[in-house]
């Protein structure tokens, strides 16, 4: 009731698109922090692989050498 005494309608159309897009921001930047931690942890596991992939890469030049000695 205090709302309706003090504002004008205009006031509290604005006030509501202003809710209403605050509310579409919130949602905006949950979702986009959700992705940016999804591709943290990928990206987490891919360089895990990736360190993997280089030891083997490293233990079959050694194997070659020998076979080559």
């Amino acid at each position: 009731m205090l709302n309706s005494i003090l504002c004008t309608e205009h006031r509290r159309k604005k006030d509501a698109l202003i809710r209403s897009q605050n509310f579409a921001l919130i949602t905006y930047y949950n979702c986009a922090m959700g992705k940016c931690i999804s591709l943290r942890e990928n990206n987490k596991i891919l360089c895990e692989k990736l360190d993997a992939l280089k030891k083997d890469i490293a233990q079959l030049h050694r194997d070659v050498n020998q076979q080559q000695c």
